[in-house]
């Protein structure tokens, strides 16, 4: 069964006596005649419309009009959104509805204050009887709605890093979000905020399959701030997609997720990632004390592996009591021994989603003095890269 939804279109300054008239000198003509509104497009009382090719409605009057004085809005039951309106020539105006109707819907449009460029007035009843537009949307073709099938964070994630870097120096949290069907292109805005308040735009953009909407939270601009705050559980609105057809994306209609915390040491060496300084070593087909060594904090190391298992030896020298971090692209095959061939106490951990080429950390702790071969390898490529980080203590 079909349901209509009646939505009206009411053109406010329609009656009255109002008049405005320039201020002229003594013999001048003044402009009394109210201009007056001869047709619409859509007309009165059309139904069935598109909702996606009805980009526009136009109202077209016996003289031109003053744009700067008019004021439009576009309702559908208490939902209320401010118009933008364009001249198509002197005496038709557009009025921009590009992405704002659903399918089975009637609107209804309010203006306020249109007048001709001496003030007065407009009478809209020569195109509208009543001074109500009514026009409505036919019912989606396919009543079927998208399903979210993937998204980044995953739902109700947890320990989500609240500060991804991005270009080298912004930051941000990402949200992927992926359907089973293509989406509306000209819907690409959600809402996004603390849990129980994600009333902030947020303006995605969609794959070429319509597929995949990306959309980035950052931080205000030159604030110094973060895109978010650390051990907080946010949501992400979807209510304003629709797919191809106007359905909207079945519930639940929110993604939920809860940042972990910020870590300045990881986020320092991204920026190294981006912008160095870089060095290349080749490793050494054994251990000694005079092969290369790849000990310089704040470094991204390449180390080209020899051989054909790609294996090799790297040297680290410390000179201070410091901890030691070794951020490495991917859970390569690295470990520190002493000279005698033993394991130096170490830990190793995934990281949080900082950057690429940051996904693992080994730690480690040394006295001044300390010499230690990095072991490096067998490996599936010929190189490996990592990048050192000391934190004296």
């Amino acid at each position: 069964m079909r349901r209509w939804v009646l939505v009206s279109v009411v053109l406010a300054g329609c009656g009255g006596d109002d008049l405005g008239a320039l201020d002229a000198g003594p013999d001048a003509v003044t402009d009394v005649t109210r201009p007056r509104l001869l047709a619409t497009t859509p007309a009165d009382g059309t139904t069935g419309l598109a909702h996606r090719e009805l980009t526009s409605l136009q109202l077209r009057f016996d003289e031109p009009i003053d744009l700067a004085r008019g004021v439009v809005r576009l309702r559908a039951g208490a939902t209320s959104t401010a118009l933008t309106a364009g001249a198509i020539d002197p005496s038709t105006v557009a009025l921009d509805v590009t992405g704002l109707l659903d399918p089975g819907q009637v609107y209804s449009v309010e203006l306020d204050g249109w007048a001709d460029r001496a003030g007065n007035l407009a009478d809209l009843t020569p195109g509208i009887a009543d001074g109500q537009l009514d026009f409505a949307t036919a019912p989606p073709a396919e009543p079927v709605a998208p399903r979210l099938i993937a998204a980044r964070p995953a739902p109700d994630a947890v320990d989500v890093y609240p500060a991804e870097v991005f270009d080298g120096t912004s930051q941000r949290v990402r949200v992927v979000l992926t359907f089973d069907e293509p989406m509306d292109p000209a819907r690409a805005t959600l809402s996004w905020g603390p849990a129980g308040d994600p009333g902030a735009a947020l303006i995605g953009a969609w794959s070429d399959d319509g597929l995949t909407l990306t959309a980035d939270i950052v931080a205000p601009i030159l604030t110094g701030q973060r895109p978010v705050a650390d051990r907080t559980t946010y949501a992400v609105d979807l209510g304003g997609l629709r797919d191809l057809s106007g359905n909207r994306v079945e519930p639940p209609r929110q993604l939920r997720f809860t940042t972990g915390s910020y870590d300045a040491l990881l986020n320092h060496s991204c920026g190294h990632v981006f912008f160095g300084p870089f060095t290349t070593v080749v490793a050494a087909s054994a251990p000694a004390s005079t092969i290369v060594r790849a000990d310089t904090p704040h470094t991204r190391y390449t180390v080209e592996l020899p051989g054909p298992l790609h294996a090799g030896y790297a040297r680290f020298r410390a000179p201070t009591r410091a901890t030691v971090y070794l951020f490495l692209d991917g859970d390569l095959p690295l470990i520190v021994e002493r000279a005698d061939g033993s394991a130096v106490a170490s830990t190793r951990a995934a990281t949080p989603r900082a950057c690429g080429g940051i996904s693992d950390v080994l730690v480690f702790h040394t006295e001044p003095g300390d010499q230690f071969s990095m072991v490096l390898g067998p490996h599936d490529q010929p190189e490996l890269r990592f990048i050192v980080e000391a934190v004296a203590e």
